[in-house]
């Protein structure tokens, strides 16, 4: 357990370290932005970013009728949660949280698929480290989000192996990786096979 919790913290700082900064993030962000903001945090760029900019402020409107229904929910629901900080830097928070945490989440996958902790720790480093996930993670979309549900969700499959009546966490974070993109709605059906699989007799 020790070293396991060594290795989190290690993931955590080195994600801390890589949140954003450079050229970008030095230029003064708005007065009364955030500590954690820069200015990038105020764009919506990246791919479909002015779309998923109209369906964040639809939702934090009460506009439910202008959601548009073949974008999936769990990134607006996310971005939701952070709703008084607007559109923009909600959005952004989401990708970078998500970016923060998805390293922890490797981390407890291959823990959790009986890796020692080494080359669990390397996993997750060169997730955190990763170019391109780093570059998705500034950037405003559902992308970043993706690449944490998915994982999560295999992770949740494994509590079943723990106690059975955590089935419903792994359900619900489940259902959230199968409705965060179209290209993820067949992800139910792997992951129900692996709770089969992993849960104990009975």
């Amino acid at each position: 357990w020790a070293a396991d919790l060594a290795a989190c913290l290690v993931l955590l700082l080195l994600g801390l370290y890589l949140w954003p900064h450079g050229p970008i993030g030095a230029m003064v962000p708005p007065e009364g932005a955030p500590r954690w903001a820069t200015l990038q945090d105020y764009l919506f760029d990246g791919l479909d970013a002015g779309e998923w900019a109209d369906q964040t402020t639809a939702y934090f409107s009460g506009r439910f009728d202008r959601l548009d229904g073949h974008r999936m929910p769990t990134w607006t629901l996310l971005a939701g949660l952070a709703a008084g900080l607007g559109p923009a830097l909600a959005g952004h928070l989401v990708n970078h949280l998500s970016q923060l945490f998805l390293p922890l989440v490797v981390f407890g996958l291959a823990r959790a698929g009986a890796v020692s902790t080494a080359p669990a720790l390397a996993a997750g480093v060169t997730v955190a480290s990763n170019l391109v996930l780093i570059t998705s993670s500034r950037r405003f979309g559902v992308d970043p989000t993706i690449y944490l549900m998915l994982p999560l969700a295999m992770w949740a499959c494994h509590l079943v192996r723990v106690r059975w009546w955590l089935a419903p966490i792994a359900g619900g974070l489940g259902g959230l990786a199968t409705i965060t993109h179209f290209t993820t709605l067949p992800v139910a059906v792997p992951l129900t096979l692996a709770v089969a699989v992993l849960s104990r007799r009975g």
